[in-house]
């Protein structure tokens, strides 16, 4: 038996080896920020692309999107359930 790099070259190491080179292609290095980050910018270019085809839903009618009123409590308590709810499953 011969090791090279920590892999012991036999027999039955060679049938383990396959099964590491797939695993390291799923061993993505993104971190949640990024992941957050993304899917923030995909829902800004998508809510943008809406408004400027005036797209429709399934049916005929148009997607239209209604203001509503900006109140700081309402982000205040939305922010602080968010992050304790983040915290309790860490």
């Amino acid at each position: 038996m011969v090791c090279i790099s920590g892999h012991a070259i036999s027999g039955l190491s060679n049938l383990q080896l396959p099964s590491l080179e797939f695993k390291k292609c799923f061993n993505f290095k993104v971190s949640i920020y990024g992941i957050i980050g993304l899917t923030v910018v995909i829902g800004i270019l998508g809510n943008l692309f809406i408004k400027k085809f005036r797209m429709k839903d399934w049916g005929v009618n148009p997607i239209v999107f209604h203001d509503h009123d900006k109140s700081v409590i309402r982000y205040l308590s939305g922010g602080i359930l968010f992050g304790l709810g983040w915290a309790l499953s860490v």
